[in-house]
């Protein structure tokens, strides 16, 4: 037998049957000659250009049985977009989200990237996702395209593809050497973000690629071989400015504003924006991709592949942020629009008063890095003419660190009541040492803020002790607060696939033309660790206490505005008090210095500190280091002799470890038949496939045990009262499993009308899986409240997937080479969407101290501020009336002083006088418990239209797509709680115009995107507003080998903007700018 490739015409188009042999989706297929006297014409097939890469793609869609879309190679290495999600966008019914301006995530019929399945070479993927986000999708900007021959879209479902995608199957296939032959490619281009700022104007990327085949001698045998090898490495630095995250509260907290001016919701209800800033990002990615295959022809009938695929991306981010607190309560007017969104708001002008508010300069870090590994064996057997064999492992990993974006803020303190005693959060030992309360520091007085534009306005007024209006400086300047992050998580699949093909060349079992069968075992492990640490001035936990100004130098500051990193965004100019980001670090930490068991609450106590987060350098043999220093000058407080202790930045012990382990054990079948009905060629395709999936959780949670009743020191004048009751927690592990099955049947027919026209019609049953966070074990316990249930969220392990019947109709006209017009109607019933279930009761039987005594001393609740529980007939008794109220002196060291059994006292200037600690008698703490459970069902429905041209006689071509879509279960802007709506769900539409001749190559895309569903936040359904992007491309051939390009990617400068329920209720806004490349491409 002949072992060259085999090649044949179709309707007068040399097509390579392993194109065609793509629809089982294997990782290679070899057919071989069956008779070396064959005489069907062996023609090589010159992938080149844009109009050549349509044409192919138009020829992988026709040959499939349901509705597929496809991409193609431009040339060998050369696919049409660096970014594989920009080439996707261009596909019908396909939209992206963009991360940074290039393409992340793909959106297929209106649903998000966590219901589409992305495969490469037909093999199940880990994916590990972002520090918050712990989905399924397949983030595109993880992998460079250059090695990639092509990508299918299967939007009808097909039993030999993997389940898991209820949108469709994107399946990525690389370059295969035995294919490909002898040829090779390089290219080197430059990159140009246009708002970079700090970093490189113009950074590199590379990539190359080399197949070779060829034989390999053993003893007295030859073996065909191929071996390609791809990588590439790609820079950019870039400046993201934009605004932060804004979340609207309903209700707001504590809005007591009387002079509002609009009419607002018919229930009344006003959305504020609890804190509205904006900021700038220095970020630098760093993109590496390595892809290797070895491919040798055992026999004439049997050929082993070997593969090996890693990436790596790594993102690093600096950056500054200017916030305003607006929930609520120190309001004095606002205007709210006709949808109940505060829009317009004031605060006043506290001159008179000598109050002032808090102002803040936040600085921003992190970095990230992701790293994925595949390596793949396949051995491809063909036993007879009619039965083939393919047995196909990998052993893929994902694993991916996150640590940031963590913040630190310094502030101006906010004292209030320069005159005397008193501040913001207590008194400020600091400046009464330092010579009264004459030195205090400028305040932050009248403010407004305006919601109408497309990035929020605002304005604030500083003032000193004198009332005059002043500037900020830098001794105004101190560290306050911090909040760090750090996470892990690491995914690892196992796959095995052994899948038959039969063909009925025998001539029985009429219309049977072939039977596809096969086994697949997978097993998938996830594993992730989350830790974040709020630090309050010195304190991981607490109330915020301001650290003094005088904690750092003056001159540690660079006064500036905030127009110096904006980049032109319209939001207002304030003042600023700049330092680099080391610095930041730097001083926080030297402001975090560790008194020697002193009572100064309003300090840093070591016993407040995380273990993990401190150094233990600040004194060395009895001499001070340098950090000890800061903050004493001209200070001769005993109690505040400095240990070798310090802190230090850092999100300190895991608050979540969870793994999760899925085994899926698979059967499936596809029977093709192929017959005529009146003439006309009918393809048909009946399958079934059967998965068996379980699944097994744990995670570590911090479990509360009980509840402790107490207070400090008694309401001394130093420190006032530090009374609370607190939930004692300890570490535990839960651990949880479960086990489904599910049979999926799916059929597909073609029919063609004529050489040109082809109806196609799908039916199928799929599923998706819910995100990995939703199915872990563990839980996050919150503060405890005497108020209100302590809430606990929780995950579900046996949360099941999501279902979706599917039904599509396509017309598709091939009316001349290259051009074609689809139309596909499609409509998906979905069930078991996940939603939330809350209940309150009790957890662990944990006992509630204070309120079942409180209730049982006959207490009601007061009107005092703060804890207000007071006997019947008092509304003025508070806490320490309590206790007294109770009959109970305050217990000492050595006696209980009639405190019921179980109270104790710990003595000592800074220690805690607990007074009770629950017990059976008491009653059980109330809890309000919440986890995800499947909930909702829709329908989803659409059209697809897409035309496809090329002008005969000339070198212009077009491509244009609009999907609409229509759904029973869109998200309600105006209804408050838990939306039922499915994430991704919008219209889009593309549009190309290209054009190519033997020299010149260019064209012009615009990617549209209507207003879409993006999810919820604490409060509110959020929406990614309507946004076009237009991109550019062209290319000049020098010579056979070798030619120039130039890219412009969002060349409209067009940002990204979300919005929570309506337009003007801002939630996030993003601007990138442009980026433009150039470069030249070799090839050999």
């Amino acid at each position: 037998m002949s072992n060259e490739l085999v090649f044949f015409n179709l309707k007068g188009k040399s097509v390579n049957k392993y194109l065609l042999s793509l629809l089982l989706l294997l990782p290679i297929t070899f057919t071989f000659a069956q008779d070396e006297s064959s005489e069907e014409e062996v023609e090589d097939v010159v992938v080149l250009g844009v109009k050549q890469s349509l044409i192919d793609a138009i020829e992988l869609k026709r040959s499939k049985v349901g509705v597929t879309e496809a991409i193609t190679a431009e040339d060998i290495g050369k696919f049409p977009d660096q970014n594989l999600a920009e080439s996707l966008a261009r596909i019908s019914g396909v939209t992206i989200d963009r991360s940074n301006v290039e393409g992340s995530r793909v959106n297929v019929r209106g649903l998000g990237s966590m219901f589409n399945l992305v495969t490469l070479n037909g093999r199940s993927m880990p994916t590990v996702a972002g520090q918050y986000d712990h989905g399924r999708g397949f983030d595109f900007g993880d992998i460079s395209s250059h090695g990639v021959s092509a990508v299918e879209v299967y939007k009808s479902s097909n039993a030999v593809l993997p389940s898991g995608g209820i949108g469709a199957t994107i399946n990525m296939i690389t370059t295969k050497p035995l294919l490909t032959g002898d040829a090779a490619s390089f290219s080197i281009r430059g990159v140009n973000d246009t708002k970079v700022a700090i970093g490189d104007e113009v950074t590199p990327e590379f990539d190359f690629l080399v197949s070779t085949s060829g034989e390999m001698q053993f003893g007295d045998y030859s073996l065909p071989v191929g071996f390609s090898i791809s990588g590439s490495h790609q820079e950019r630095h870039n400046r993201e400015v934009g605004t932060n995250e804004i979340t609207w509260v309903p209700g707001g907290y504590g809005l007591t504003a009387t002079n509002v001016i609009g009419g607002g919701r018919l229930d009344g209800v006003v959305f504020t924006p609890e804190i509205v800033g904006f900021k700038a990002k220095d970020n630098e990615r760093l993109r590496e991709n390595l892809q290797a295959t070895f491919q040798i022809q055992l026999t004439d009938k049997a050929v082993l592949t070997l593969d090996n695929t890693f990436s790596s991306l790594e993102f690093t981010t600096t950056g500054r942020q200017k916030t305003s607190y607006w929930a609520g309560w120190d309001i004095d007017s606002y205007t709210v629009s006709d949808n109940g969104a505060m829009i317009m708001a004031t605060v006043p002008d506290n001159h008179v008063a000598g109050d002032g508010n808090a102002l803040e300069n936040t600085f921003i870090y992190g970095d990230s890095v992701k790293r994925n590994k595949s390596q793949g064996a396949n051995l491809d057997i063909q036993f007879t003419e009619s039965f083939n064999l393919t047995v196909d492992y990998h052993d893929s990993t994902s694993a991916a660190v996150n640590n940031g974006d963590n913040t630190i803020g310094f502030s101006n303190g906010g004292w209030h009541g320069c005159a005397g005693a008193g501040g913001q959060w207590g008194g400020n030992p600091w400046e009464t040492w330092n010579g009264g309360w004459a030195s205090c520091h400028a305040k932050l007085g009248a403010r407004t803020l305006d919601m109408t534009g497309e990035v929020p306005l605002f304005t604030e007024e500083y003032f000193n002790p004198q009332n005059v209006s002043a500037s900020l400086t830098g001794s105004d300047m101190g560290p306050r607060e911090a909040y760090m992050s750090d996470a892990t998580a690491n995914g690892s699949v196992n796959q095995t696939q052994i899948i038959g093909t039969w063909d009925n060349f025998s001539g029985g079992l009429e219309m049977l033309s072939s039977v596809e069968f096969g086994i697949s075992q997978s097993s998938m492990v996830y594993d992730n660790m989350n830790a974040r640490a709020k630090i309050v001035a010195g304190n991981t936990e607490g109330s915020p206490v301001m650290l003094s100004v005088l904690a750092t130098p003056d001159d540690a500051f660079t006064m500036t505005t905030t127009d110096s990193w904006t980049g032109g965004l319209p939001v207002g100019t304030f003042d600023w008090a700049e330092m680099s980001i080391e610095d930041a670090i730097y001083w926080f930490e030297r402001g975090n210095i560790m008194p020697d068991g002193v009572s100064a609450n309003w300090w840093v106590n070591l016993n407040d500190w995380s273990e993990a987060c401190t150094a233990n350098d600040a004194v060395e043999d009895g001499v001070n280091t340098g950090w000890s220093e800061v903050g004493y000058d001209g200070l001769n407080v005993n109690y505040l002799t400095q240990t070798s202790m310090r802190g230090v930045l850092c999100a300190g012990t895991p608050d979540s470890l969870n793994m999760i382990s899925e085994d899926t054990d698979s059967a499936f079948a596809n029977f093709n038949f192929d017959t005529e009905y009146n003439g006309m060629p009918v393809k048909a395709q009946l399958g079934i496939r059967y998965e068996e999936i379980t699944r097994t959780a744990s995670s570590m949670a911090t479990v509360p045990t009980n509840t402790v009743w107490g207070f400090g020191n008694w309401s001394t004048a130093e420190h006032g009262a530090n009374q609370d009751v607190i939930m004692v927690t300890e570490e535990g592990t839960y651990s949880a499993s479960s086990s489904a099955n599910y049979l999926l049947p799916s059929f597909n027919i073609s029919i063609g009308l004529n050489d040109n026209e082809v109806l196609r019609f799908g039916f199928s049953e799929t599923i998706a899986q819910p995100s990995l966070w939703q199915t872990r074990a563990g839980f996050d316990l919150g503060n405890y409240s005497w108020q209100s249930p302590t809430q606990i969220n929780s995950g579900n392990p046996g949360m099941e997937p999501y279902t979706s019947t599917n039904i599509d109709f396509a017309y598709e006209n091939y009316y001349a080479e290259g051009s074609y017009f689809a139309v596909n109607v499609f409509t998906k019933e979905i069930n078991d969407y996940h939603g939330a279930d809350s209940y309150t009761g009790s957890f662990n039987n944990v006992p509630d101290v204070f309120l079942s005594r409180a209730a049982a001393a006959g207490l009601t609740p007061g009107s005092c501020s703060g804890p207000s529980w007071s006997p019947p007939g008092d509304s003025n008794m508070c806490w320490s009336q309590l206790f007294v109220a109770l009959g109970f002196a305050h217990p000492t060291a050595d006696s209980t002083n009639g405190w019921p059994a179980g109270t104790y006292a710990i003595d000592g200037v800074s220690g805690v006088n607990w007074v009770g600690i629950g017990d059976s008698t008491d009653g059980l703490a109330q809890f309000e418990i919440t986890q995800p459970i499947n909930k909702y069902d829709g329908k989803l429905s659409g059209v697809e239209l897409s035309l496809q041209h090329f002008f005969e006689g000339t070198p212009y071509g077009m491509q244009a797509n609009v999907t609409m879509l229509e759904t029973d279960e869109e998200a309600d802007s105006y209804a408050l709680g838990e939306q039922g709506a499915l994430p991704g769900f919008g219209n889009g539409a593309n549009f190309s115009v290209f054009y190519e001749d033997e020299k010149y190559t260019a064209r012009l895309s615009y990617n549209w995107r209507d207003e879409s569903y993006a999810g919820e936040d604490q409060f509110n359904p959020l929406f990614i507003e309507a946004r076009g992007q237009l991109d550019f491309n062209a290319s000049y051939v020098i010579n056979d080998n070798a030619q120039v390009f130039f890219e412009g990617l969002n060349i409209g400068d067009e940002g990204v903007r979300l919005f929570s329920r309506y337009s003007e209720m801002l939630f996030l806004y993003q601007d990138h700018g442009p980026i433009y490349k150039a470069g030249i491409r070799y090839k050999f």
